[in-house]
């Protein structure tokens, strides 16, 4: 499960990051058969609340939202292999340098 909170300046950026371009990376390379098969995969995203615990509370004014993507996989060596594939992808520098991880604004 990845669960970001994106500054409005990055919503689009982080949203096209996750359901398009690791979406796509995910249905390409990562198969729904076989002993290592992803089960499940989904992206969301909603906006940030006034309090978390709260749902009526109505969102932020600052236009942050969080996106969340979710991976089920028929076991570990599905989820090993995925961090394999991922580092190999070239696609986790641009998401790290949307994070605070990577000097980006978006608490991963």
């Amino acid at each position: 499960i990845g669960i970001v909170k994106v500054p409005k300046s990055l919503v689009q950026s982080m949203t096209r990051w996750v359901s398009t371009g690791h979406a796509n990376f995910m249905s390409g390379t990562h198969s729904q058969t076989g002993e290592d098969r992803l089960h499940f995969y989904t992206t969301s995203h909603a906006p940030v609340l006034n309090d978390a615990k709260d749902l009526d509370s109505g969102a932020i004014n600052d236009g942050s939202e969080w996106v969340v993507w979710t991976e089920y996989y028929a076991n570990m060596s599905g989820l090993l292999d995925h961090w394999k594939k991922g580092g190999e992808s070239g696609m986790l520098p641009e998401f790290m340098g949307m994070t605070t991880m990577g000097g980006g604004d978006a608490e991963a």
